[in-house]
């Protein structure tokens, strides 16, 4: 009797955790701050329940600061809670917080573990963190010829980001044998759903002529939708066609306008773009020390050419102080 009395309870629990979860999931599409709020709240209640899709959900909220304030511990206790229930988006996300070090020390054996944990459940998500992983050789013993495997699992699922890297490989022939039809057909299919990267892809091979021949209209076009999106890199690429002039308008105030948009990203190239114009007045208001920020910003994250322009400045002011030491040293100087 006790034992039909509890089974009773829990089905009741379960069915009121689902409603709660429903509840939220219409309150967040409508996207307004107070829906997105009192839909986060409805997901937490569901959580306690036992509701795991509702925990993950709470937890991509506090992970992007999705109508909440962004809480990386909290994001974290939620989707352990979801992943050890064996919910595979959880172990996904929980896996790309410690491949990314958000909310705790950066860990790549950990995300591993959970990649693999989500891949073997099915996730897409998961089978195409598992092919980086091998891939780029994190915790694991590189592979790439493994990583095309786990790309092409995860594509048949549909996830467009796998999509885009085995269609790149498919148009490269790498690790897998050349086909250009259907290289181009998993990266278009994968930019027209919104995929930023197949976008870029789709945006150098039209620009260079890797595989598709030279077309810098259409090269536009996909930076253009890249960095509508919100793509740093896309941003930039588009400031080189204004600079340039290729397959619209030259205009010098356009590209400096998409390279400060992609510089306030983070993009390297766009920093070293706009540290030069500000070094010397080039397009834009002359601003030396704002300038050697940013030149000295992007030569730290790896970019060659604000490397080599900082080491022209100094040879410069090395060659002016010099000069200047001489003229004072020199009688009646």
């Amino acid at each position: 009797m006790r034992t039909g009395r509890r089974a009773t309870t829990l089905r009741d629990g379960e069915a009121k955790a689902e409603a709660l979860y429903r509840q939220a999931e219409k309150l967040r599409t409508r996207r307004g701050r107070g829906d997105c709020r009192e839909a986060f709240r409805l997901y937490l209640r569901a959580a306690a329940l036992g509701h795991l899709e509702a925990a993950n959900s709470a937890g991509v909220m506090l992970s992007a600061g999705e109508g909440v304030l962004k809480n990386y511990r909290r994001a974290l206790a939620l989707f352990g809670v979801a992943a050890d229930g064996g919910h595979p988006a959880s172990m996904s996300n929980l896996g790309d917080m410690y491949c990314r070090g958000l909310g705790l020390r950066r860990n790549h054996v950990k995300a591993f573990h959970w990649f693999r944990c989500a891949a073997m459940r099915g996730d897409a998500r998961g089978m195409y963190d598992l092919g980086v992983c091998f891939n780029n050789g994190e915790s694991v013993r590189k592979n790439p010829r493994r990583a095309t495997l786990w790309y092409q699992k995860a594509a048949a699922l549909g996830n467009t980001m796998a999509m885009a890297a085995l269609g790149h490989r498919l148009l490269d022939g790498y690790t897998v044998r050349r086909n250009r039809a259907e290289g181009m057909r998993l990266l278009a299919t994968a930019a027209n759903s919104g995929c930023r990267e197949a976008m870029l892809d789709l945006g150098g091979r039209y620009f260079w002529g890797e595989g598709l021949g030279c077309d810098y209209a259409k090269a536009f076009f996909w930076f253009r939708r890249a960095a509508m999106r919100g793509d740093a890199r896309g941003m930039y690429e588009l400031g080189l066609c204004y600079a340039n002039g290729e397959s619209v308008k030259k205009s010098s105030r356009r590209a400096v306008y998409w390279y400060r948009k992609s510089a306030s990203l983070g993009e390297p190239e766009a920093m070293a773009e706009i540290g030069r114009r500000s070094f010397v007045g080039d397009g834009v208001r002359c601003d030396r020390q704002n300038g050697m920020r940013l030149l000295r910003t992007a030569a730290r994250r790896g970019n060659s050419g604000a490397a080599r322009f900082l080491k022209r400045i100094a040879r410069k002011e090395k060659g002016q102080t010099a000069r200047k030491r001489q003229k004072r040293s020199r009688p009646g100087g």
